[in-house]
């Protein structure tokens, strides 16, 4: 593959990390920005499977919190998934005042520093690429 094409190809796949980052990154912001309620679950079940592959098993949580606004039960699901274990003192639900069924976890909200390091990637794949595009080869002279 030649330099043109290499560098092309690294800055596409740098562009499509800061864009997805920055998309599921204003998306949460203003999802958040809807909830002002705030509350601590009274449960939170770590809802884990194990997922099979050839590297070997690995357990997926996407946590269930349990929560009470005005007498009346919810459930808030994350939508993040975690390791092999849910940290349960991460236990607030955010939650809109007028529908408590739109909501964000504590547990899904602290994981938004994992969208800096996306972004953060693909700025310097476009960097790496743009340097590559522009590199002088060696002259055999």
């Amino acid at each position: 593959m030649n330099k043109v094409k290499q560098g092309l190809l690294i800055i596409l796949v740098g562009a499509l990390f800061v864009g997805a980052g920055v998309f599921i990154l204003m998306r949460n912001e203003n999802k958040l920005k809807n909830l002002d309620g705030v509350t601590k679950a009274k449960d939170i079940n770590e809802n884990c499977e194990v997922e099979h592959d050839t590297d070997g098993d690995k357990t997926i949580c996407h946590p269930i919190y349990t929560f009470e606004v005005e007498g009346n039960t919810y459930e808030c699901k994350s939508e993040n998934a975690g390791g092999s274990s849910v940290n349960t003192a991460k236990n607030k639900v955010f939650y809109d005042t007028k529908d408590p069924e739109n909501c964000m976890t504590e547990f899904e909200k602290s994981s938004g520093w994992l969208l800096y390091v996306i972004i953060a990637v693909g700025v310097l794949l476009v960097g790496f690429g743009i340097y590559n595009f522009f590199k002088k080869e060696p002259t055999n002279d």
